[in-house]
C-alpha cells in the first residue's frame, strides 16, 4: 500500500463527488480528504459502512487494479467520506461513502475479506 494518495485519486475523488454534490462541496470534500490522514481498517469493514456489495474480478475496473498489482504498482488509499444523516431518529448516524477506490478494496476483498486497507476517511463537514 502507498502511504500517499496520487493526484489522480484526489481528481477522481472529485469527479465522483461531483455528480452526487455540487462542485463546490465536492472540491470542498476533496479539500478534506487530502488534509485527513491516512489510517487502517479491514476491507470488509469499509465495503460494509458504505453499504457496497464487492464488485467480481470480472469488472474492468478490478482487473485493472489487479493488472497493476501484478506490475508492481503500490495500491493507493482508499478515500472514503462520511457524511451526518439528517432526522431525529438517526442523530449520530453518518452515511459512509467511497469518493475513489471501489475497484481497489473489490480487488482487497476477493484476495482477504478480513485485509487490512489504507483508507483516507473524512468527517464531511
Amino acid at each position: 500500500w502507498a502511504d500517499k494518495v496520487e493526484t489522480d485519486n484526489y481528481d477522481a475523488a472529485r469527479a465522483y463527488l461531483s455528480i452526487r454534490y455540487d462542485e463546490k462541496t465536492a472540491k470542498a470534500m476533496v479539500s478534506k480528504l487530502r488534509k485527513t490522514e491516512v489510517t487502517k481498517r479491514r476491507v470488509n469493514d469499509v465495503l460494509r459502512a458504505c453499504d457496497l456489495p464487492p464488485l467480481s474480478t470480472d469488472d474492468p475496473g478490478v482487473r485493472h487494479a489487479l493488472i497493476n498489482v501484478l506490475e508492481g504498482e503500490e495500491v493507493n488509499p482508499i478515500l472514503v467520506i462520511s457524511l451526518p444523516v439528517s432526522g431525529k431518529s438517526t442523530e449520530g448516524a453518518r452515511h459512509v461513502e467511497i469518493a475513489d477506490g471501489y475497484h481497489r478494496a473489490s480487488l482487497v476483498y476477493a484476495v482477504d475479506p478480513n485485509a487490512t486497507v489504507k483508507v483516507v476517511l473524512a468527517d464531511w463537514p
